[in-house]
């Protein structure tokens, strides 16, 4: 028997009014009707097999965030940015903490709003607090299971840095928890550290900056294409 998936999360009021749309002042209409056509069809075109963006979504992870312990949220900044600029500005930002309950119910929610496509920043390491494959396998109710091509680029990677002689080369079983990815997803490349992954519409990337923001560019510059 299957278990039951719960119901999608309530969000407070003062959330859900983020997200009532309301119309646009005469000024921001022209200003849209002016963008150039490349710009505007991730947010005017029909969704496709590759879940085009209509209503963007953004999540980053880390208690770091939910305890006030930065100063500012880069990823955010980024992806909001980089969404506004390519004419889908986010309906939706959420910080979550390092929790994968958490992650998942707002995932659920999210998925039932039909909000795509859901970026998800952070959680991706090797350590105990790294969520976020567990969050998102338990969102979309998908098992999470060892993805070969992600084993076998972590493990390449390793033994590069072995040959390089450089420290903290073991891939240790803990470093393994890396490819263990919701099933069927996608790898998101990342030249200089662990894949990201893509899965039903969520877009999932490392915490680091100088990973996520190359990473999140191709996608988007995918889904714009």
């Amino acid at each position: 028997m299957c278990p039951r998936v719960p119901p999608p999360m309530a969000l407070p009021s003062y959330l859900a009014r983020r997200v009532t749309p309301t119309p646009l002042p005469a000024s921001a209409a022209a200003s849209r009707r002016n963008t150039p056509a490349r710009l505007r069809r991730l947010a005017t075109r029909a969704p496709t097999a590759a879940e085009t963006a209509t209503s963007p979504c953004v999540c980053t992870v880390g208690d770091e965030l939910i305890f006030g312990e930065r100063d500012s949220n880069g990823n955010e900044r980024f992806l909001l940015r980089s969404l506004h600029e390519r004419g889908a500005p986010a309906v939706m930002a959420a910080q979550l903490p390092d929790d994968a309950e958490v992650i998942a119910s707002f995932l659920r929610y999210a998925k039932a709003q039909s909000w795509s496509p859901i970026f998800v920043a952070g959680g991706l390491g090797g350590t105990h607090d790294d969520k976020t494959r567990e969050a998102v396998a338990l969102g979309l109710g998908l098992p999470l299971v060892r993805h070969d091509e992600c084993f076998e680029t972590l493990d390449a990677a390793f033994a590069r840095r072995r040959a390089a002689g450089q420290k903290n080369n073991d891939f240790t079983p803990q470093r393994q928890r890396m490819a263990h990815l919701p099933e069927g997803c996608a790898l998101i490349d990342n030249p200089i550290g662990a894949p990201g992954f893509s899965v039903a519409g969520v877009y999932a990337f490392p915490g680091f900056p100088s990973m996520l923001q190359p990473m999140a560019t191709a996608v988007l510059d995918e889904l714009e294409a």
